[in-house]
């Protein structure tokens, strides 16, 4: 049996700390056949330099240096470029676990060459689960963690003919939420999935990562990621009209808790001022706050902040979450998936 290719792009912006052992962990295991591409998104500091030393004896590396257009663009990119079998995706700030690539020969085997390879440490038995299913618990009908790492872009193997075959790109222009629409739309229109009961990857948890911080792009950002959700479902014949509306309207609930943390995460009242009088101003939001309700699928936080946020009450309910962090040790950990 040939082993399948692998392809590895690496979407770098600003990561000079980071991406040298990033690399390493990478090229240490890649076969012949395989490739790594790190895609540079306009980096300002010591990033490119470093990634060049990093690959400099990797005959089977390449770095690529564009202008900046966000990690979405990176990927993209590295799509068009790629030629493996499989292609994966791998944060410039996190790292592969050591036997990252027998353990991929093992899944590809296992699941019999599927389009969606998710690895998974807390693996339950998720494939018996259908595609439909897997994307209503990333959505937040389901608590169960394995289906719910679904929803990054990282962990995972995708096949790159079925990837251009149903035409899956991330969606540029959209800070949170473009992984899962990525991974939803992958689900939705290729032929099989499978859930590997494995640990590859090495996750940096930083409280001022793009994944944690505020931005106030968040909103217009969130806009995009409904109407690109709704657009997806709505191809798809598993979704019938009211299960879309459900969808939308639980992951709007789910946006505005989102919204408050990333608020209390500035710690500065007048930016929390300033963010949630954003949002209601927002005419999207606005129309969204007074058209939802809240739903039982939502976990209770969430509910109750909705709830506090359609009375307007944002304000002091992000101020007390930042109360909360205040008192909390921030630090940086991992988490290995």
């Amino acid at each position: 049996m040939t082993r399948p290719s692998l392809s590895i792009v690496i979407p770098l912006f600003n990561c000079e700390e980071c991406v040298e052992a990033c690399i390493s962990s990478i090229t240490d295991e890649l076969a012949d056949c395989d490739e790594h591409l790190i895609v540079d998104d306009g980096s300002t500091d010591g990033s490119i330099e470093r990634a060049r030393n990093a690959i400099a004896d990797c005959l089977n590396a390449k770095l690529i240096l564009k202008d900046n257009g966000g990690v979405s663009s990176a990927r993209n990119m590295g799509l068009e470029v790629v030629r493996g079998e499989y292609v994966m995706f791998v944060d410039a700030d996190d790292a592969l676990l050591p036997g990252w690539r027998s353990a991929s020969d093992r899944a590809i085997e296992h699941s019999g060459g599927a389009d969606v390879i998710t690895f998974s440490r807390d693996y339950e038995n998720t494939n018996a689960y259908s595609a439909k299913d897997i994307v209503d618990a990333m959505i937040g009908f389901s608590n169960s963690v394995s289906l719910q790492a679904g929803m990054s872009a990282w962990s995972k193997l995708f096949k790159l003919a079925a990837v251009n075959k149903c035409g899956a790109r991330f969606e540029e222009g959209i800070i949170h939420g473009e992984d899962a629409l990525f991974n939803i739309k992958m689900l939705l229109n290729t032929d099989s999935h499978w859930f590997e009961g494995a640990s590859i990857y090495r996750y940096r948890m930083r409280e001022g990562s793009a994944t944690h911080s505020y931005s106030n792009r968040f909103l217009l950002s969130n806009i995009l990621y409904l109407k690109s959700l709704r657009r997806i479902l709505s191809e798809s014949p598993e979704y019938d009209e009211p299960h879309v509306e459900a969808c939308i309207e639980l992951s709007f609930v789910n946006s505005v808790f989102l919204y408050a943390k990333r608020l209390a995460s500035t710690r500065d009242l007048k930016m929390i001022r300033d963010g949630s009088r954003l949002l209601y101003e927002n005419l999207d939001y606005a129309q969204l706050l007074a058209r939802s309700k809240s739903t039982c699928a939502a976990a209770p936080i969430a509910s109750f902040t909705f709830a506090l946020a359609k009375l307007k009450l944002l304000t002091p309910l992000a101020f007390l979450f930042s109360l909360f962090l205040r008192i909390r040790p921030s630090k940086e950990s991992w988490i290995e998936i």
